[in-house]
């Protein structure tokens, strides 16, 4: 695998494929992102009851997390997670 441009966005969460092909391209230089979105669906009130923002973030708000991880701001965060979950994983 090479790297053609300076960034990449791996879907496939943090671990598995996603997290190799992150480690392969950002020994080659790239700020790498590797993102795991969980599509839509389920009863929205227990989302609301086990979320502690209570509700599911919007496409806004996700994709104000990549472009963070894409733009110059983030240049040395490498090697962390950025959980975007309204605290879902912290409960």
């Amino acid at each position: 695998m090479t790297l053609v441009a300076g960034s990449a966005f791996v879907g496939g969460g943090g671990s598995g494929i996603g997290r190799a092909i992150a480690l392969a391209l950002a020994s080659q230089g790239a700020a790498v992102a590797v993102m795991d979105l969980l599509s839509e669906g389920g009863d929205e009130a227990a989302v609301r009851a086990i979320t502690p923002a209570g509700r599911r973030g919007t496409l806004e708000e996700i994709a104000a997390a990549a472009c963070y991880l894409a733009g110059s701001e983030a240049d040395y965060v490498t090697g962390h997670t950025l959980v975007v979950d309204g605290g879902w994983t912290a409960r």
